[in-house]
């Protein structure tokens, strides 16, 4: 299922790559770049979704060291094939056709590790998988509609402000691949105590959240700097400074919302994460992308959009979990 898919929206985004570019207000050369690497991105995206497969048995069955040793070579192949790109003058699209290939390398490794095999199941099985996938499919396309107007309405504040944007961008969204990590963990660990029919688990949640939220802040401000050298010293550290640290409020908020969507997702229940995009994105950050347009207030405003956002999000999950106390195990 997942990967059927991934493969209708890598068709679509490949047919589709060219018009996708008029979302936002870039110069020619620009956009004929952007097209090639979508198209690319387009054949990346069915190789990451069977990669998910057997990462997640991996993350079930707590081998998550297999999973860090395949991103591991995977990485460092990236990085080579990235270095070789630039000596050879491929640039933005060497890189890129790196990327795929340490997709696939990955994803390749993950599945040996895994000993992945399919299985027969039942219609019943499907059913189940649907009811609970459709919220957070959901979910994410709401989200991925919201970051599409964002991202157009810092392409519209100047060639200047979209770049300093972009810096920032990348850096929080490389702090936020943590979360993806620490999401899985909790999940499993939530999902067993569950199992187990242990007491105050919401306690446990909530002690969780507030240590998280610590070593948020506490990660913030050592990876920083080294994060923008890594990935955005095209751009001074004096123009990003000091908006990153407003972009990176963003990162606290989603590892403080991830605490509650696992604890959701362990007692199956979705139906507030399928609301969480729409309530965050469309009746918060939408709103507040269009009075920026709208009044030219630049990046000051923008950096705090998907802070807000999240921060908002964050407290209806808890304030769902707190009126649905009675039906949820804690």
């Amino acid at each position: 299922m997942q990967i059927v898919s991934s493969v209708i929206i890598s068709i679509i985004i490949f047919s589709f790559s060219k018009q996708i570019t008029y979302v936002y207000s870039l110069e020619d050369n620009i956009r004929e770049i952007l097209s090639i690497i979508l198209k690319l991105k387009a054949i990346q995206l069915p190789i990451h979704s069977i990669g998910l497969i057997p990462k997640n048995i991996l993350k079930v069955e707590t081998k998550t060291n297999k999973i860090w040793i395949a991103t591991i070579i995977s990485s460092i192949i990236n990085i080579l094939g990235d270095i070789l790109s630039i000596k050879l003058g491929y640039n933005e699209i060497g890189i890129y056709i790196a990327t795929i290939v340490s997709s696939l390398i990955n994803t390749a490794l993950l599945l040996i590790f895994s000993k992945y095999k399919l299985f027969k199941f039942s219609f019943n099985y499907i059913k189940q998988l649907l009811y609970f996938a459709k919220d957070l499919i959901f979910d994410k396309i709401i989200q991925r509609i919201v970051n599409i107007y964002y991202t157009h309405v810092a392409s519209l504040l100047g060639t200047n402000i979209y770049a300093i944007h972009c810096v920032c961008i990348a850096i929080v969204d490389t702090l936020s691949e943590i979360t993806e990590g620490y999401n899985s963990g909790l999940l499993v660990e939530y999902s067993n105590d569950i199992d187990k029919k242990k007491r105050n688990l919401l306690r446990k949640v909530d002690n969780v959240e507030f240590y998280g939220n610590i070593f948020a802040i506490l990660f913030i401000t050592i990876f920083i700097y080294p994060l923008w050298l890594i990935l955005g010293n095209s751009v001074s550290w004096s123009d990003c400074n000091p908006y990153i640290w407003i972009y990176s409020i963003e990162f606290i908020a989603t590892v403080a919302g991830c605490n509650y969507t696992a604890y959701l997702q362990a007692n199956k229940n979705t139906k507030a994460i399928s609301m969480m995009a729409f309530i965050g994105g469309v009746c918060v950050r939408m709103p507040l992308c269009y009075i920026i347009c709208k009044f030219n207030l630049g990046i000051v405003a923008l950096s705090f959009v998907c802070g807000i956002d999240r921060i908002v999000r964050t407290i209806y999950l808890r304030l769902y979990i707190k009126s649905k106390k009675q039906i949820l195990f804690t």
